[in-house]
């Protein structure tokens, strides 16, 4: 009833109803040590006082969020197969780290937050090796054929033009746009057929791409597109179809060399692609409670990949594959990331993360740069950034984003320097930009 009553009162007003419960119970729990209710109604109430302490007292709500893992530190003594208590003090660890990172002590929110991510891991139930995906599959698409495009496309990618891969929303389906930036013309290179929902782009050359998304079937899909010079108009063709694509979410492409990222359940594997034959394999799996964020390569030779938890209290960090020992290895982690969605990297080797923050955070997202020792500085943040789905990097100092539409504030693209966080809206005219989740700069 309480949480009821609260959740209906002002902010300023919240903290006196829950500050009342928080009294109430503490004082019920002596005398009813078994009683499990009143226990897990405590924690709420510590948790809820907490968050509702946040605006003013980051001391108050510290304690708060302390005495609501202490609570579920004791029950989950006392019955290590209570799930939910452990998911509880999972997230009171969480809330606690997010006041050492607002106060700077940012080692200690990372010490925290992996706490919390552990404390997550310990409930999740992961599939018995024997039905795991095999190791290999070969592609399964209805139709292999060549076919022309269907947009309006008519030109080979010029250097300075930016590919926008559009979802599939609202029973439209997804498109491949072309977007020059000095002219702010935008023009459909690809939509429909082999490709109904696009969830990622990479680019071989400026005649030659590949998609990743899901097809009318809805199994996961590569298309390869390619321009004809002599016809003057872009083919598509899938590649490969099925098989270990489950639900494709980042592609990355270098010197022939096709990486897919696909989300499986709680965890994120890394599928290498023959360009010939569409043969898939199963180069490495990521450890639970890790989607798949983008993905992108280095001149080095590594692939970079994002990764995130779409609840409150689990991972937010970027790994390197080395694709020839398919090893993986942690290049950032949490510190001012939280839900890394997309990546890019400068020509230099620095990673920009498009990065939702948690909503306690006051509803905003951030640009983060990350150097290759994995040292982060937001570079911008700014409530557009909370719908982040995509970022391509130009130079050193220039980079675009895209977020997603929410209620009464349409799709955006977003121009970005780089070195003074300055931001600018692109004003894109004729509805085409509808659901934007991939941005690749034409180099």
């Amino acid at each position: 009833m309480w949480q009821v009553r609260g959740g209906m009162e002002p902010p300023e007003e919240q903290g006196a109803t829950y500050r009342q419960a928080v009294e109430s119970l503490d004082g019920l729990l002596p005398a009813n040590t078994r009683n499990i209710r009143i226990w897990h109604a405590a924690i709420d109430a510590h948790l809820s006082l907490g968050l509702a302490n946040l605006p003013f007292s980051r001391r108050s709500a510290e304690s708060d969020f302390a005495r609501a893992a202490g609570l579920a530190g004791l029950i989950v003594s006392r019955d290590p197969e209570d799930s939910q208590e452990r998911g509880e003090l999972a997230v009171a660890l969480r809330r606690s780290a997010l006041i050492s990172a607002m106060e700077g002590r940012l080692n200690e929110s990372d010490r925290l937050r992996g706490q919390a991510t552990e404390e997550l891991r310990r409930i999740t139930i992961e599939a018995p090796a024997s039905t795991r995906q095999e190791d290999r599959a070969g592609p399964s698409c209805p139709s292999m054929d060549e076919q022309f495009s269907e947009g309006n496309s008519l030109m080979a990618l010029q250097a300075g033009d930016l590919l926008i891969g559009n979802r599939g929303s609202g029973g439209v389906p997804g498109a491949l746009l072309v977007f020059s930036p000095g002219s702010h013309e935008m023009s459909v290179l690809s939509t429909g057929r082999y490709l109904s929902d696009m969830v990622d782009v990479a680019s071989g050359s400026r005649t030659e791409l590949y998609v990743a998304g899901r097809s009318r079937t809805g199994s996961g899909t590569i298309v390869r597109l390619r321009y004809d010079a002599r016809d003057g108009r872009w083919l598509e063709k899938p590649i490969t179809c099925g098989g270990l694509l489950h639900r494709p979410a980042a592609i990355a492409y270098r010197d022939k060399r096709l990486i897919l990222a696909d989300a499986d359940g709680q965890s994120a594997r890394l599928i290498g692609v023959d360009l010939v034959t569409g043969w898939q394999t199963l180069l490495g799996r990521t450890d639970t409670l890790t989607e798949p964020g983008k993905m992108v390569y280095s001149a080095a030779g590594d692939y970079y990949l994002s990764l995130f938890w779409s609840g409150e209290g689990g991972p937010a960090e970027i790994v390197r594959l080395n694709p020839n020992t398919r090893k993986l290895s942690v290049a950032a982690r949490y510190g001012f990331l939280d839900s890394p969605v997309a990546l890019a990297m400068t020509p230099r080797g620095d990673l920009i993360a498009g990065n939702r923050e948690w909503a306690a955070n006051g509803g905003n997202g951030s640009i983060v740069r990350i150097d290759w020792r994995g040292v982060q500085k937001t570079v911008y943040r700014s409530p557009e950034l909370s719908r982040v789905t995509a970022v391509a990097v130009a130079s050193e100092r220039e980079a675009w984003y895209a977020s997603a539409a929410a209620p009464f504030s349409s799709a955006g693209l977003f121009k970005l320097d780089l070195v003074t966080g300055k931001s600018e809206r692109i004003p894109i005219v004729g509805g085409l930009l509808g659901a934007p989740n991939a941005l690749v700069y034409v180099h």
